[in-house]
């Protein structure tokens, strides 16, 4: 940008350096004051100042949200309802589907084996990069973007699952009891 030194001529003053296009307006400005006018100035001058680029946010505030959520279903499943139908199936003498036998592996994992001092904190770093690598917005929208949603979605799957397998088994019992079965397994 080019500018232009605009020389006050008055004993006190010092140059001021404005931008060329300006510089028409602020000698009129000056010589107003000069004139003695005290009113507002005449006209406006139409400069706008650029807008600073935009910081980065430190996070994705919205998917630090959603996978805070996946890890406390996952901590809550963990500790304290797989143990309940495990020790049911347990009790049953039972064999457990695959699926079940992993949530059971599972909760193991979390609870007794510190998994979630794994778990609890890819909830946090994942957000961190994810704002970093992204560019930031132009604007300031208020939706919960793409990775939100597909971590809701994966919570929605995760409960819809587990309900699946910690029902199922329990299901095989009651039908095997009320077919009057003998202790065999479903």
């Amino acid at each position: 940008m080019d500018s232009t030194a605009a020389q006050m001529t008055q004993p006190g003053t010092v140059a001021i350096a404005v931008p060329a296009e300006l510089a028409p307006a602020v000698e009129r400005m000056i010589a107003q004051h000069r004139a003695g006018g005290t009113g507002p100035a005449v006209e406006r001058l139409e400069y706008h100042t650029p807008q600073p680029a935009r910081r980065r946010p430190l996070a994705d505030w919205p998917l630090m949200g959603a996978l805070l959520g996946l890890c406390a279903v996952v901590h809550i499943l963990a500790a304290s309802l797989i143990p309940k139908y495990e020790t049911v199936y347990r009790d049953f003498g039972t064999k457990l589907p695959t699926v079940t036998a992993g949530f059971v592996w599972l909760s193991r994992f979390v609870v007794s084996d510190l998994g979630w001092i794994y778990i609890w904190p890819v909830a946090i770093v994942i957000p961190i990069l994810v704002a970093q690598f992204r560019s930031p917005p132009a604007d300031r929208r208020r939706g919960i973007g793409l990775p939100t949603a597909l971590v809701l979605v994966l919570i929605a799957a995760l409960l819809l699952w587990s309900h699946y397998a910690l029902v199922d088994p329990l299901l095989r019992i009651i039908l095997r009891v009320s077919s009057g079965a003998g202790g065999g397994t479903p």
